[in-house]
């Protein structure tokens, strides 16, 4: 017997097929369809000029990373997809930062992405990705907790639980050179975090590594 429970016909019986439903969607799916959820990947810092400085934030003693205004401090992160993640859905990756400049400008950040799906095969940079985003800030917004958006990033076809997304985001020449009042005055755009937006399917796989063929 098939049951579908849905929001404006209650509960529908069918001798024809089987298993529950909810507003036709799987009973083991429908609590999960749609959510969106963060995602937090493994960071890494560039090193020599591209290197971010590591300081504390105002008066705190809690040390944070801040990208120079003068120079190309550059981040990568790796982002290893859940299992819980709708697999072949976009994902929005996005950064989370502090402007410590009492100044009007603009930051620029460039950036590229490349996915892997388990047995794929990791490209060289002619596969990859990659575009630049330009976020404008006002006297106000000095040390209030901002986001720096990287726009949609579709999945590849062989997605499966367990895919890669490598992100890398670089800091261009821009307008937003005020200084920072304390510790390394180029040092004015302070990094939190850099996570992706993804949608959930489920509330993980049935077998350990994965349900769909490419995470094998």
């Amino acid at each position: 017997m098939k049951v579908d429970i849905t929001s404006t016909r209650g509960v529908i019986t069918s001798n024809v097929g089987s298993g529950v439903s909810i507003d036709g969607v799987a009973h083991q799916n429908a609590a999960f369809t749609g959510r969106w959820e963060d995602w937090h990947g493994v960071p890494h810092e560039g090193t020599g000029p591209a290197e971010l400085s590591y300081e504390t934030y105002r008066n705190t003693g809690f040390y944070m990373t801040f990208f120079r205004h003068n120079q190309r401090d550059a981040l990568f992160v790796v982002y290893q997809m859940s299992h819980t993640w709708d697999v072949g859905s976009s994902v929005r990756p996005h950064m989370h930062v502090i402007p410590m400049a009492n100044v009007s400008g603009s930051t620029i950040f460039s950036f590229a992405y490349a996915w892997a799906a388990v047995g794929d095969t990791f490209p060289p940079s002619s596969g990859w990705f990659s575009g630049s985003v330009t976020s404008s800030w006002s006297p106000d917004d000095q040390y209030k907790h901002k986001i720096i958006g990287f726009g949609t990033v579709t999945a590849p076809t062989s997605s499966a639980e367990s895919t890669i997304l490598v992100f890398k985001c670089e800091r261009q020449a821009d307008t937003y050179s005020g200084s920072k009042d304390h510790g390394t005055a180029a040092a004015n755009l302070a990094l939190l975090d850099l996570d992706v937006h993804y949608q959930r399917y489920q509330a993980g796989s049935i077998n350990e590594w994965g349900d769909n063929p490419g995470s094998q």
